[in-house]
């Protein structure tokens, strides 16, 4: 009962189900033949809500003290509700990403805000079997549930065509966790079984080969930046260190040199379909009026052509640089960069920093690029600070915010970066625990 109630109060579970849970969910309906309807999103979500409302209520004590992080959270968190509140009459996007705002930016950072070191090491306890198990399940997909389509760059899972980045993301998360594992020197040394040994290797080696077959490459990227970091900033054990950095690059070289052709040409030529636009987009009057200006404009011509992501995102960054120029104090305005970008409505520049700097201004954005900066410089301080010569968890929470601060500056849309947003509220705890070291 006791352990019940325990999991119940902790942001643990709700904590990951937030993160990677719907990803299961997808996978599990699609190898089943159930249709995973939008009602089953908003149940899903909402449950999760309540379920963080119960933890802060049970927790509440942990946020009577406000540090730096919490101060920056507020203020980006305020500014976009301003913003939305400012134009929210007549605009589909603004009503839909209003609605994401609760469950996608405050409930993440409020959970990782409430963790305590107990919750940490069950999370990294956690990960590395969520992402064997996510594996199996794209498996099973694969073998049970065939994609019939001809292969054209890579695989689709579950039936949803952004498949690749969601199991990328959970499984390059959990390689990072079971390579933290694998080095880390315990405060007791007493030798692991070899069987298990053994079968973390197995594990560490799958999840290598899996990130490049998956062919998530802005993930494949930031993994592999975030693993190279985590090896460097952990103390001692350099031959652990040096066995799995080399561990991982011969697994993905021989892997990436395996590859069927067209998965190769994907990552040779950088090729990739253009996203899909949103329903609410397409519906929108003003979408066949902003198809024709954007076809008949040569500098949309690589959004239009869909086929290089490098010239792609090279347009969006270079057009949310000019809005943040031409419009510095108070931006575009919150979801409005599709109306002034090759991308169409409801687009984002796949840059969670330049989105808010071109929406928000100097402030949302000098906010959310604040949070990356001091969450990073927070974390690096807990590490310096702690007493144990041996220890090296906080530097695996470096690693995740390295890696989904990267990956949102690839992908990224500020009102979908739940992972940065829970390492927001992580860093704003763990520097606070610093704080009362010192003192």
């Amino acid at each position: 009962m006791n352990l019940n109630r325990a999991w119940l109060f902790s942001p643990t579970a709700p904590a990951l189900l937030l993160l990677f849970g719907l990803t299961f969910g997808f996978a599990i309906a699609h190898i089943t033949g159930v249709t995973w309807a939008p009602l089953a999103t908003r149940i899903y979500y909402g449950g999760l809500f309540l379920w963080g409302g119960l933890v802060l209520v049970k927790r509440r004590q942990m946020l009577r003290q406000l540090g730096l992080i919490d101060y920056l959270f507020l203020v980006f968190f305020v500014f976009i509700v301003a913003s939305l509140a400012i134009q929210h009459q007549g605009n589909a996007a603004v009503a839909y990403y209003a609605k994401l705002l609760p469950f996608l930016v405050l409930l993440p950072y409020c959970l990782g805000r409430l963790t305590e070191k107990p919750d940490l090491d069950a999370i990294m306890r956690a990960l590395p079997g969520l992402g064997v198990l996510l594996l199996v399940l794209t498996v099973v997909d694969y073998w049970w549930m065939p994609d019939n389509e001809i292969l054209y760059t890579r695989w689709k899972y579950f039936g949803i065509n952004h498949s690749p980045l969601l199991i990328a993301m959970l499984v390059s998360v959990a390689m990072l966790a079971l390579s933290h594992r694998l080095v880390k020197k315990s405060d007791v040394e007493r030798p692991e079984p070899g069987w298990k040994l053994v079968l973390a290797w197995c594990a560490f080696s799958g999840m290598a080969m899996a990130s490049v077959l998956i062919a998530a490459r802005g993930a494949f990227i930031a993994c592999t930046l975030a693993l190279v970091l985590m090896m460097a900033a952990m103390r001692g054990r350099w031959l652990s260190k040096t066995l799995v950095l080399g561990c991982f690059a011969l697994v993905t070289s021989v892997t990436l040199y395996m590859l069927p052709t067209p998965t190769a040409q994907f990552y040779a030529r950088l090729q990739i379909m253009v996203d899909e636009v949103p329903a609410l987009a397409v519906n929108s009057p003003e979408y066949a009026e902003m198809q024709t200006r954007i076809k008949s404009d040569p500098q949309c011509k690589p959004i239009v052509d869909g086929v290089n992501s490098v010239a792609i995102r090279r347009v969006l960054y270079q057009e949310s640089i000019d809005m943040a120029l031409q419009h510095p104090v108070f931006g575009v305005g919150a979801t409005n960069f599709g109306r002034y970008s090759c991308g169409g409505l409801g687009a984002y520049p796949h840059s969670s920093v330049l989105q808010a700097f071109a929406e928000l201004g100097v402030v949302g954005g000098g906010a959310l690029l604040a949070l990356f900066v001091v969450s990073f410089v927070s974390v690096v301080r807990a590490h310096v600070l702690t007493t144990n010569p041996t220890h090296n968890d906080h530097v695996f929470w470096l690693a995740l915010i390295a890696f989904f601060g990267l990956a949102d500056q690839i992908y990224g849309n500020y009102f979908m970066a739940v992972g940065s947003f829970f390492l927001f509220g992580v860093a704003a705890r763990l520097r606070m625990r610093s704080d009362t070291f010192l003192l």
